[in-house]
């Protein structure tokens, strides 16, 4: 079985009197994107904050590619990369410069600069001072500085943010890019939900500095069954985990089997109309998980 490249494990963090991370816990394995979504003040930024070593938890254990961080902190973060909203450029330095001087400071093989580099598609405008750039060039670069390590984790924590339409799908396909020819593991933290849902392969939601169940992309489907009369109906089938409208069921629980379902349906001599399965979109699972909460 393959190892967690990043384990969080009953992480607490306070300020002041406010418990804003409670005993939150989720692991990633390697080569996964993991959506990590929750209202703003839920505890993302604090979370991932925490994992780049940025803040000082008050108890709990975070553990990257096998090491702790409180103990080898300096080993967990040459195995990751983090890019908090907005990357820190020199404006005055061209791409270019930014990603070799970055690649200087960790000593980075020159061998593995020029492949990031080729990796920006930025052609000509590498050598524009950074300063010229659009927002979505400045996480470019952001991100290829990320990559200078070869690192097996990447935090973003809201890298679509000031992003146009033409920037954030450049940015979607730079991650799969990422994950696929690096097997780079990705924790994405925003609140473009379309987005999210383009890029994750599974969901994490925060609420209230607490883990919600996490959901993978195959558990988010929607099973529905649909009727000419639901009166006779037995009542199982009209309460939670079931949504009856009049017209039909439906459920996105996992372990509901459908053919018990539908031995329970047929034996009641009812007719079935037509069975369909749907993906359910992010923003309706994070309504039902989260609600409507806000900070």
């Amino acid at each position: 079985m393959m190892k967690p490249i990043l384990e969080l494990r009953n992480i607490n963090k306070s300020y002041k009197t406010h418990h804003v991370l409670k005993d939150v816990s989720f692991e990633i394995s390697p080569g996964e994107i993991v959506g990590f979504i929750g209202s703003n003040g839920a505890g993302k930024s604090t979370t991932m904050k925490a994992i780049c070593n940025l803040i000082q938890i008050d108890s709990g254990e975070i553990v990257v590619n096998g090491h702790a961080m409180a103990e080898d902190a300096l080993v967990c973060l040459k195995d990751m990369s983090c890019l908090i909203e907005a990357p820190g450029l020199y404006p005055d330095l061209s791409g270019r410069q930014n990603i070799k001087f970055f690649a200087s400071l960790r000593n980075v093989s020159k061998e593995n600069v020029e492949e990031v580099l080729r990796h920006t598609n930025l052609g000509h405008h590498l050598d524009r001072k950074v300063r010229t750039y659009s927002t979505g060039m400045r996480q470019k670069i952001g991100l290829s500085i990320a990559l200078l390590s070869n690192p097996k984790l990447i935090i973003l924590d809201e890298p679509m943010s000031g992003l146009d339409v033409d920037a954030v799908m450049e940015l979607r396909k730079t991650v799969e890019t990422i994950r696929q020819q690096f097997g780079t593991a990705i924790l994405l933290s925003s609140h473009q939900l379309g987005e999210v849902e383009k890029m994750a392969d599974r969901y994490i939601f925060i609420k209230d500095g607490e883990i919600v169940p996490d959901i993978s992309v195959a558990q988010s489907k929607k099973t529905s069954i649909f009727f000419q009369d639901t009166t006779q109906l037995p009542d199982d089938l009209k309460r939670h985990p079931f949504y009856c409208d009049g017209l039909s069921i439906s459920w996105t629980d996992e372990s509901v089997n459908l053919n018990d379902v539908l031995r329970t349906i047929l034996g009641q001599g009812l007719v079935i109309e037509t069975i369909e399965t749907t993906q359910r979109e992010l923003e309706d699972i994070y309504r039902d998980v989260v609600g409507n909460h806000n900070d």
